[in-house]
């Protein structure tokens, strides 16, 4: 009687069949991994986005005390929009944590005190300066945002004898009247632009005077 030699596959050879059947047949398998066993350190940067994440998946509960602060928020990535009704609440702002720095220039009123003698700034909001061939009465007051949209408000300061004032914002090309920008005839030309007023100060009796003026852009 003839001896049968029988030859068992390799484990190799299990293992490549087996993976060939899982490949063919589309099966996932799940890997169930230990809690808390995934954490910062294992994520890569910027691993997590904002479409990653569901809806009302991040809950005030869920963040430790002082976990979000400003500096680790991108500029303009809050918005109203964003914030649900009643979400920012005053008992949850830390005193001095929404400064005049952490608003967005929009948000913002730009302000400044010119003396008009000697066509320098007394006191500003920041970021503002006189622009060249201002004086005498007609000054051109740089500011460090866009003024199309917003408010221009000019007052003469009251510590000086009575007079008028004129403002508007710079930046046509050619004198045209009734339209938001004027053409102003800055010593450089490249200060003719949306970002500067223009302001005239005179006497009572509308002759063109030097005068101490506050100006102000309010917000959008």
């Amino acid at each position: 009687m003839e001896k049968i030699n029988r030859h068992l596959p390799s484990p190799g050879t299990v293992i490549a069949v087996i993976a060939l059947i899982v490949a063919l047949g589309g099966t996932a398998y799940a890997v169930k991994l230990k809690r808390n066993s995934v954490g910062p350190k294992q994520l890569k940067s910027n691993a997590v986005t904002e479409k990653k994440i569901a809806g009302g998946a991040v809950t005030e509960s869920k963040l430790a005390g002082g976990a979000v602060t400003a500096a680790k928020i991108a500029g303009g990535a809050v918005t109203e929009a964003k914030l649900a009704g009643g979400a920012v609440t005053e008992s949850k702002i830390a005193d001095g944590s929404i400064g005049r720095g952490k608003l967005q220039s929009d948000e913002q009123v730009a302000w400044a005190l010119v003396n008009g003698s000697t066509n320098g700034i007394a006191a500003q909001s920041g970021g503002v300066s006189i622009a060249g061939g201002s004086g005498g009465g007609e000054y051109f007051v740089k500011f460090p945002v866009q003024l199309p949209g917003r408010a221009i408000i000019a007052t003469l300061q009251t510590a000086q004898t009575s007079g008028e004032i004129q403002v508007a914002i710079c930046g046509s090309g050619a004198p045209v009247a009734g339209v938001e920008q004027v053409l102003c005839n800055t010593a450089s030309g490249s200060d003719n632009n949306p970002s500067v007023v223009r302001v005239d100060t005179s006497t009572s009796a509308g002759a063109v005077s030097a005068r101490n003026f506050y100006v102000a852009a309010l917000a959008k």
